[in-house]
């Protein structure tokens, strides 16, 4: 019974999240800039606890998009405030579906890498620099934000260095929404085009970084395949 019990609580919140995905993405045309200021009231203090109830809401939506809320944060907020509130959002946004996937075990792990074959590439994660290797993966576009999450938790992947390897890697993205926000109502900064050249060149160097060390792995796999059949003609 106790066996029983404990799979459903670990399916349960998996579960959860593919409901409100399915939810969100029927409704995703409503979800807008300026429905979401709608949403948030005048006082600067809860204004920021509802931009972090919906970033945590956006953590188990899947299809609420982490632009729109950043891009509400640069409107009613200056940029340098907006930027931090988003990377707090940001942090719990990363926070949530890792501990769910945590919670979920070892079998989450192994079903995320059936649907996503991407995810085979981060298998030596722990080897690897985890926080190095999470800012990597934020700045690049083919691995799923929420998908990442939930397979480090599942992985059991040191949480600090993943949180804040993540809020690193992303930074960029936060600022250029955050400013193109603020843009609406001051536009003409420089301050928009830096932020974009500062986000091209780490993607472009995570793709590079990425591209190397996935080379560097298949490479060593190869060697290991070919080392294994010249030992068995050895024997032979």
């Amino acid at each position: 019974m106790k066996e029983k019990v404990l799979k459903i609580l670990k399916i349960a919140p998996l579960v959860i999240m593919a409901v409100l995905a399915v939810v969100f993405l029927i409704n995703r045309d409503k979800i807008t800039v300026d429905e979401i200021i709608n949403f948030t009231p005048e006082n600067k203090v809860l204004a920021i606890l509802v931009l972090f109830a919906l970033f945590a809401l956006k953590s188990v939506s899947v299809f609420m998009p982490n632009p729109l809320i950043m891009m509400a944060a640069g409107i009613m907020f200056d940029t340098v405030p907006a930027i931090i509130i988003s990377s707090v959002g940001y942090a719990i946004c990363v926070t949530i579906p890792y501990l769910i996937g945590r919670f979920s075990g070892a079998d989450t792990a192994e079903k995320l890498r059936e649907k996503h074959k991407i995810l085979n590439n981060l298998d030596d994660v722990q080897k690897s620099n985890v926080f190095w290797m999470n800012a990597a993966t934020r700045q690049l576009v083919f691995f799923p934000c929420d998908v990442i999450s939930l397979y480090m938790g599942a992985m059991k992947t040191k949480y600090l260095p993943y949180m804040l390897g993540s809020v690193v890697g992303y930074v960029p993205n936060i600022a250029i929404y955050c400013i193109l926000g603020n843009e609406i109502k001051t536009p003409g900064s420089p301050q928009f085009f830096i932020s974009v050249g500062v986000s091209v060149v780490l993607t472009t160097a995570s793709v590079i970084m990425y591209a190397v060390k996935l080379k560097k792995k298949r490479l060593a796999e190869k060697e290991a395949a070919n080392d294994g059949g010249n030992e068995n003609n050895t024997n032979v």
